[in-house]
C-alpha cells in the first residue's frame, strides 16, 4: 500500500504539497503529524523549525513550542 521506501501515499502527497507551496503553513503542520505517525523524528523536527519561522495563528504556535518541547524531554 505504501510507495517506494515505505511512504504512504499521504505523505508523498504532503510533501508534494510543500514543494509547491513550502510557506503554507496548514500542510506544513499537517506534515509534521504525518512525520510523526511514520515514527520520522529527524524530518518532523526540521518541519517543526519551519514552521516557527512562519506567521502562524496563535493557538499553533503554541502547539508547536509544546511539541518541540515534549520531544526536546523525550515524551514525544
Amino acid at each position: 500500500m505504501g510507495g517506494a521506501g515505505g511512504k504512504t501515499p499521504g505523505l508523498e502527497l504532503l510533501q508534494r504539497s510543500v514543494r509547491l507551496s513550502p510557506g503554507d503553513y496548514r500542510t506544513l503542520y499537517a506534515l509534521n503529524y504525518a512525520f510523526r505517525d511514520a515514527g520520522k523524528q529527524e524530518e518532523r523536527t526540521k518541519i517543526l523549525d519551519r514552521l516557527m519561522e512562519l506567521e502562524l495563528p496563535d493557538d499553533i504556535r503554541r502547539d508547536v513550542e509544546l511539541t518541540r518541547i515534549r520531544i526536546s524531554v523525550g515524551w514525544e
